[in-house]
């Protein structure tokens, strides 16, 4: 993030809290709308995600009216007014990502004459418009309302995917402010930073270095980039999730933990229900649900794995990479549910351990294709790994001449241990934060700063490299 962002950021924090609480939501609208022109400052771009917003508005008003006269409107009707309303965002969404795998939009994500945030705030308002046709939730009136839960600064780029039902209070209340909330928004954006230079930004080095030279790096160099890949992958998008949860927190706002410690998963199926867990909710309530869910028997079931996961995939990108990626995610849960009843543990403390390494194995596996430029690549690699395997770069100190030295390397493996610490903690139910704030003030205050010291000292750009983006923003 840039440092425009924290001096908006700083901004905003202080106007809100000196405004009048009434209108608390107005300086987060307009923070949101700087932030917005700031980041994109194209002016078509601006046009079209404006067109977005009130063509959308429009039609939550009428969907509305509709359902409030169902008496008077016929259900095809209703529906057809939903399907149009939906129309205008999904066929943005999907066109672009169809113009850029053709190579028309080849040089745009770079250069922001895409929507910024397209693939979240879609998902947002098709699940806005869908609860106002389902009666779950209500039209907000207010135009401006509306456009602050859509472009709401912290999440809109890469979540989480919120629902209106979700933020409608909290985003336009007005909160006092609370010393104790502001230091734990405070701490998860420190955490955020500890997880984005000290994990991601150091793995990615790992990566980029493997993957810069697919000829060079051969059989076992593809196991360990897919294993820094995971760590890269996971800890960047938790990264910037805590840091947009946290900046939230800061005006009393609370976002979804989009991640439940996934890599204690001990199935696929319950993967997906710890990450990207806003992203899988939505699949789950307006996709496979509504295709019927496993109301209709195995095979029905099994046909709407498919098509949600093959949404999913081309949510993310039209190339067969992401296709073969999101059906391997299908055909996973599936074997898991044909081989359940002989799942029997022996030990539960080994079986666990057993079926979490197997959840990961998976991940590293499906995630190569999601990764890799293109699927003869991406079988190449994986292929080499029989027909050129080489343990040994993990003992001749082959991987200390990828980018990262001994020390450097030291780093990572111990940030990834403290990564681990906390989340046994958090799958232990336990708050670290009541531990935190019952803590004497010096106490906390250390800790502050050596966390910020820890990251000045030995982060990714502390050794000259420059801090990559995040990984989601370019959904």
């Amino acid at each position: 993030m840039a440092p425009g962002f924290y001096i908006l950021l700083l901004i905003t924090f202080i106007i809100y809290y000196l405004s009048p609480k009434s209108i608390r939501w107005v300086v987060l609208l307009i923070s949101s709308c700087v932030f917005y022109f700031l980041a994109c400052s194209k002016i078509p771009l601006l046009m079209l995600f404006l067109l977005t917003l009130v063509s959308t508005y429009c039609f939550s008003l009428l969907i509305e009216k509709q359902r409030r006269e169902s008496a008077k409107t016929s259900e095809k009707r209703r529906r057809a007014t939903l399907a149009l309303g939906i129309f205008i965002p999904a066929v943005i969404l999907f066109s672009s990502k169809g113009l850029e795998q053709i190579g028309i939009l080849k040089d745009i994500r770079s250069t922001y004459l895409l929507p910024l945030g397209l693939s979240f705030y879609t998902l947002q308002i098709i699940a806005y418009l869908v609860d106002i046709y389902k009666g779950k939730t209500q039209a907000q009136k207010n135009f401006f309302k509306y456009a602050l839960f859509i472009s709401f600064f912290p999440q809109i780029i890469q979540g989480p995917i919120p629902r209106y039902s979700q933020l409608k209070d909290q985003l336009f209340a007005g909160h006092d402010y609370d010393d104790d909330r502001v230091m734990a928004g405070i701490n998860l954006v420190i955490w955020g930073f500890f997880l984005k230079y000290m994990i991601a930004d150091k793995a990615g080095v790992i990566v980029d270095t493997i993957d810069a030279s697919p000829q060079t790096y051969r059989g076992f160099y593809v196991v360990l980039c897919s294993v820094m890949y995971s760590f890269h992958l996971y800890a960047d998008f938790l990264s910037c999730v805590t840091i947009s949860r946290g900046v939230a927190r800061l005006f009393g706002i609370e976002l979804t933990d989009n991640f439940r410690q996934p890599f204690f998963s001990t199935s696929i199926k319950e993967l997906w229900g710890r990450w990207h867990v806003t992203l899988g909710t939505w699949l789950r309530d307006y996709i496979y649900i509504p295709l019927g869910g496993s109301r209709k028997g195995k095979v029905r079931r099994y046909i709407n794995l498919f098509i949600t996961f093959f949404i999913s995939a081309l949510w993310h990108g039209m190339s067969i990479n992401f296709i073969v990626w999101g059906l391997l995610q299908a055909v996973f849960q599936i074997i898991e549910d044909a081989s359940g009843k002989f799942s029997q543990p022996f030990y539960r403390f080994t079986y666990r351990v057993i079926r979490r390494l197997y959840v990961f194995a998976v991940f590293c596996f499906t995630f190569t294709f999601f990764r890799m430029p293109g699927f003869k690549e991406a079988l190449s690699a994986i292929g080499s790994v029989f027909t050129m395997p080489n343990p040994w770069i993990f003992f001749d100190g082959s991987i200390f001449r990828l980018g990262l030295n001994e020390r450097e390397f030291g780093v990572l493996v111990f940030s990834l241990i403290l990564l681990l610490a906390v989340s046994i903690v958090k799958e232990k139910n336990i708050s670290i934060r009541k531990w935190f704030f019952a803590q004497r003030t010096p106490v906390k205050w250390a800790i502050y700063l050596v966390l910020i010291w820890s990251i000045w000292i030995f982060g990714t750009y502390g050794y000259g490299f420059d801090s990559a983006s995040f990984i989601y923003g370019g959904f």
